[in-house]
């Protein structure tokens, strides 16, 4: 197996445990919240591990934006009508979005189309795409479970290739290549395997959690420790229950009393907000994990498009990729209702745009509103800015 292959499949694997926010789960503890020296097992097991779904955020962002301005159409009447129908009875749109996410969150996504017009799509992990409009899939199967494959000499590995004449070893007769692959604007260098966006940012995210972690225990473990002179407390005579491992002797003379610290815990709070800023930065993705601290007391609509420009680039280089990827879907669709129509898949022509709009129609009528507002002189820069960061999920800081 080619070295860029392996380590597509692992970062994409990698990048769908963050999305998902499983990283905390039993099954991935050990990698992303490790032992410390000398930790005990006991202690290891109540420390806590958070996951905090700062990938799932950002994905979802752009995802969204994307998936809400595709507009598909075609000059050629028959063409649209089949198109119409497509998008009305096959959910073209849910596929197209489907695809989005996978190639954001993975790298890669395959898509098929199958007869009905039902469209099977693999994950990156899954993937294969040798170039020239040779892709497929591979897989082999555990306990029943189809596994991604991680190395040269898999046993019972399955490899399944199409292509316009066949289907695997077997020939489809559709007339035409059912599956398309599409590829992340990040790629490795071999250029036939997309990255994941969620790498630009990874490593911050696995610290986020950690440093996060760690405040939550500081927070936890010093809320309400007791001192006594008594080596143990049997519960069932003790009004107050106390955990013989932090007990604190006092000496025969001693007292029960509690134990109040007040924690100090600005250099957490400092190391969690410039995480949040550099993830922001890595991604190009403002929002709840990020806000205008870097940007300053400017007017509000100046500081707003230095805010949203790389966020915009960003979406506008993602919309060349996906306007072909969605116009690759639905002709593959169009030609396969074609078929099942008993006719000949043709060639059908058809246009697809996507128009990344940060924030809805309603939402931007009611800035604008802001800001007419602000340059009549009724509300302050300042005023404008308050009223319209809510409406970019952004916090307003001073």
């Amino acid at each position: 197996m080619d070295l860029s292959i392996f380590q597509q499949r692992m970062e994409a694997i990698e990048a769908r445990i963050f999305y998902d926010a499983q990283e905390s789960s039993a099954n991935y503890q050990k990698k992303y919240f490790p032992m410390f020296d000398g930790e005990k097992s006991t202690e290891y097991s109540r420390r806590p591990k958070l996951a905090v779904p700062i990938s799932s955020a950002i994905c979802n962002r752009v995802i969204d934006v994307l998936s809400s301005g595709i507009k598909l159409t075609s000059d050629e009447p028959t063409t649209l009508d089949t198109l119409q129908y497509v998008e009305e009875n096959w959910a073209l749109h849910d596929q197209i979005r489907q695809t989005i996410t996978n190639t954001i969150v993975g790298g890669m996504d395959l898509s098929i189309v199958h007869y009905g017009g039902f469209v099977q799509h693999w994950e990156a992990e899954y993937a294969v795409n040798y170039g020239g409009g040779l892709v497929g899939y591979t897989f082999f199967v555990e306990d029943g479970q189809l596994k991604p494959v991680l190395k040269a000499d898999q046993k019972n590995q399955v490899t399944v290739l199409i292509d316009e004449y066949l289907w695997g070893e077997m020939p489809h007769f559709l007339g035409f290549n059912p599956a398309s692959i599409t590829l992340n604007i990040d790629k490795y260098r071999s250029g036939n395997e997309g990255r994941s966006f969620i790498q630009r940012w990874l490593p911050m995210a696995i610290e986020f959690d950690q440093v996060f972690s760690s405040v939550s225990q500081q927070l936890k473990v010093l809320k309400n420790i007791w001192a006594t002179n008594r080596d143990f407390v049997n519960e069932e005579l003790d009004p107050i229950s106390l955990t013989p491992g932090r007990i604190v002797s006092l000496g025969p003379d001693g007292k029960l009393e509690q134990i109040v610290r007040n924690l100090n815990l600005t250099e957490e709070r400092e190391h969690l907000l410039a995480l949040e800023r550099h993830i922001a930065r890595a991604s190009n993705v403002p929002g709840e994990f990020s806000g205008l601290s870097d940007i300053g007391k400017l007017p509000s609509g100046v500081a707003l498009s230095i805010l949203l420009k790389p966020l915009q680039e960003l979406l506008e280089r993602f919309a060349i990729t996906f306007q072909a990827s969605a116009k690759n879907l639905a002709r593959r669709l169009v030609m396969m209702k074609n078929v099942m129509n008993n006719n000949l898949p043709g060639d059908p022509q058809i246009t697809a745009t996507i128009t990344p709009q940060i924030f809805s129609k309603s939402r931007e009528a009611e800035v604008n509103e802001i800001i007419t507002l602000k340059k009549e002189g009724i509300i302050t820069p300042e005023e404008a800015r308050t009223l319209i960061l809510p409406f970019l999920d952004l916090p307003n800081e001073a």
